[in-house]
């Protein structure tokens, strides 16, 4: 079974930008992908190294 890629759109990740929230948001998109949303409103996509290790 494989994950669903793309969950985030760009709606949504407009939506997100440039609005200060309380907390930091972990918003996933797929195969491990996230977009980071800052207390000050910024956003930055996180991809954990360790999904990129060779078994």
């Amino acid at each position: 079974m494989t994950a669903e890629l793309n969950k985030l759109s760009d709606k949504k990740l407009k939506s997100l930008h440039g609005k200060e929230r309380d907390n930091i948001g972990f918003f996933a998109d797929g195969a491990g992908l996230s977009a980071k949303a800052s207390k000050a409103g910024g956003i930055s996509w996180v991809l954990p190294t360790d999904l990129m290790a060779k078994s």
